[in-house]
């Protein structure tokens, strides 16, 4: 076969599989990116970070070359970094509509946990509601929990 229907429970699984070993089978030629993929991957999302924005825009230019040698075409991309972000085409953006030379740059979801990408900060965001129950109390605890743990379990 040489497609995966979309939508299908697998496709999530299949994508990282293929991207996993399009980094593998390509390791020789980007390695340090291969690597990245390899590391900092979860659930379909890549976090990274690098010292300087040459850097990173190196990296943005061999992650694409990456991608396409495994037939991926990155659908969006963000960076806290204004330079980075020009070096990538407008309609690629998580937010495509960004002006980002004169706009704040958004605060994005990934993995659940926000990012504010003009500092460079993860937030929290937990909704409790008023309890009256101690199901309630343990539910809305329970969203706390999580929230402050997932970072260090998801890696795990």
């Amino acid at each position: 076969m040489t497609r995966h229907i979309f939508g299908a429970a697998s496709s999530l699984t299949t994508c990282i599989f293929a991207l996993r070993k399009t980094a593998e089978d390509n390791q020789n030629f980007y390695p340090k990116v291969a690597d990245f993929v390899l590391s900092n991957t979860c659930v379909g999302n890549l976090l990274y970070s690098t010292e300087t924005e040459e850097e990173a825009i190196r990296d943005t230019k061999d992650f694409k070359a990456l991608c396409l040698t495994g037939g991926f075409n990155i659908e969006q991309w963000m960076s806290s970094s204004r330079g980075v972000l020009s070096t990538v085409a407008l309609s690629k953006f998580s937010h495509p509509h960004l002006d980002f030379n004169s706009e704040l740059l958004p605060v994005k979801s990934t993995l659940g946990i926000l990012l504010d990408w003009k500092t460079d900060q993860f937030m929290y965001t937990v909704e409790l509601k008023q309890a009256s129950t101690t199901r309630e109390v343990l539910q809305g605890l329970s969203k706390v929990h999580l929230v402050l743990i997932a970072p260090a379990i998801l890696p795990a």
